[in-house]
């Protein structure tokens, strides 16, 4: 049998821009998703301007890998702009804090 080694964890969300629903899947435990999206957001904001326009879509993907190694972070999405990124993660932060308060 192979020694199969995972080198990063994976939070994929999708985003339904015409009804707001978001879906989370991936292998980062759902108590751990606020704190990778907030430190995607920071990580983010250090990677320079970028003006490209967005995608029109009706469903957006973000994929949020958690290197292992040293913690690294890479995003991945179909938006085509790190605004609207930037925008659909803060509101899924947001939901997610306002889930967790409710259920506190």
């Amino acid at each position: 049998m192979a020694n199969l080694t995972l080198d990063y964890l994976t939070l994929n969300l999708t985003y339904n821009m015409k009804d707001g629903s978001f879906e989370n899947s991936g292998n980062i435990k759902e108590e751990f998703h606020a704190e990778i999206i907030s430190d995607s957001l920071q990580s983010m904001m250090f990677t320079g301007r970028y003006s490209k326009e967005p995608e029109d879509r009706e469903v957006y993907n973000i994929s949020i890998y958690v290197f292992l190694a040293d913690g690294s972070l890479n995003i991945e999405s179909n938006t085509g702009n790190r605004a609207l990124t930037a925008g659909i993660l803060t509101d899924a932060l947001s939901r997610l804090s306002n889930k967790k308060q409710d259920t506190t």
